[in-house]
């Protein structure tokens, strides 16, 4: 279409929440949404590509950390803005020290969402109100938080941790 606004690429693996944001975004003037995927692996190729100014992804899927991480390495000027349900901390941990430049819930209302964008887009770190406390409180405690999960990491590091 070619606007001056911002571009967005989503990455999620329900198509009907993706079809929900995208429409939700299209209908903004200052939004375009250039792309959609719904594996972790067709986003960071569709980022590689196609360069957005924001990549809204969810956190379900596998190799979401490592996508991420892709996509920040493919585009120095590509921010990526996780919009998942999970609030749970080592999430919220692990995506701001993978470089996510905000961090909301899909429990959160559309407007926050859209405004959150506009934040992002402009160079703010966004984050779901709610989730201010579990960062602060994780920062006061002076200690990291722990990633015992095995889901938190990723599949090298798995790999890694197997041949120790």
């Amino acid at each position: 279409m070619g606007c001056d606004c911002c571009r967005v690429l989503l990455i999620d693996s329900h198509p009907l929440f993706r079809i929900g944001a995208a429409q939700l975004i299209a209908d903004q003037e200052d939004f375009e949404v250039i792309g959609e995927a719904g594996r972790c692996e067709d986003g960071v190729a569709l980022a590689e590509t196609l360069k957005p100014d924001i990549v809204l992804m969810d956190l379900n899927g596998g190799g979401v950390f490592e996508a991420l991480l892709r996509i920040k390495e493919a585009s120095d000027h590509t921010e990526v803005v996780v919009l998942t349900a999970s609030d749970a901390e080592h999430d919220v941990l692990q995506a701001v020290r993978a470089g996510v430049k905000g961090y909301l819930l899909k429990r959160s209302q559309p407007d926050e969402v859209l405004k959150k964008l506009r934040l992002a887009w402009r160079g703010h770190t966004v984050f779901t109100e709610t989730l201010m406390d579990l960062l602060l409180n994780a920062m006061r405690d002076g200690t990291p938080s722990v990633l015992t999960e095995p889901d938190c990491l990723t599949v090298r590091e798995k790999q890694i941790l197997e041949l120790i």
